[in-house]
């Protein structure tokens, strides 16, 4: 586990180099009936969003994930992060097909983050519990992570006390399973 003192120098870091965002990149989504439940269901791609537009956001989110942040502001890049990732989905799979199960599983999770609590999570998501198993199973986990890191975010923010080291961290984590994302 990392320090306090890593995590407050990469912070540090990060505010002192971080640019403002427009407010286009904002938009949650809140404003949708129903979150996807399958492949075929996922928004399509915004103009030419891809795995590097994930990782600026995902940049961006990781600067806000501090105490102190608007939660409601936080949450709404969270799940504009989450809903980029579920409509990444789709190419992924075009290019990997035997990840279509598994990441149908997993993008089920935009509309149960709510319902979850941090260990169901972990184990059901992050851990596969709820998931099938993929042929070549390490290409499909670095798509599915793109969904569920997010989401790990917004379990975080729903606590009474979010915590966010951990919330950064995830984040940071996602941001290295984009750039794996990016290159296939």
């Amino acid at each position: 586990m990392y320090s306090s003192a890593i995590y407050c120098a990469a912070i540090c870091a990060l505010l002192s180099t971080a640019c403002a965002r427009p407010e286009a990149d904002n938009v949650g989504t809140s404003g949708k009936s129903s979150p996807a439940s399958s492949i075929a269901e996922a928004p399509p791609l915004q103009g030419t969003e891809g795995p590097a537009d994930y990782r600026t956001r995902a940049e961006a989110l990781q600067v806000r994930l501090v105490p102190g942040a608007p939660i409601p502001e936080v949450r709404r890049d969270a799940e504009s992060l989450l809903a980029l990732g579920v409509s990444l989905v789709p190419g992924f799979v075009e290019r990997h097909p035997q990840c279509q199960a598994y990441l149908e599983a997993a993008i089920k999770v935009q509309g149960e983050w709510p319902r979850l609590d941090l260990a169901s999570i972990e184990r059901d998501y992050h851990h596969d519990g709820a998931l099938p198993t993929p042929d070549n199973a390490g290409v499909c986990y670095h798509m599915k992570d793109l969904v569920v890191h997010p989401a790990t975010v917004l379990v975080l923010l729903a606590q009474s006390q979010p915590d966010w080291p951990k919330a950064q961290a995830e984040i940071a984590e996602v941001m290295q399973h984009a750039e794996f994302v990016g290159s296939q």
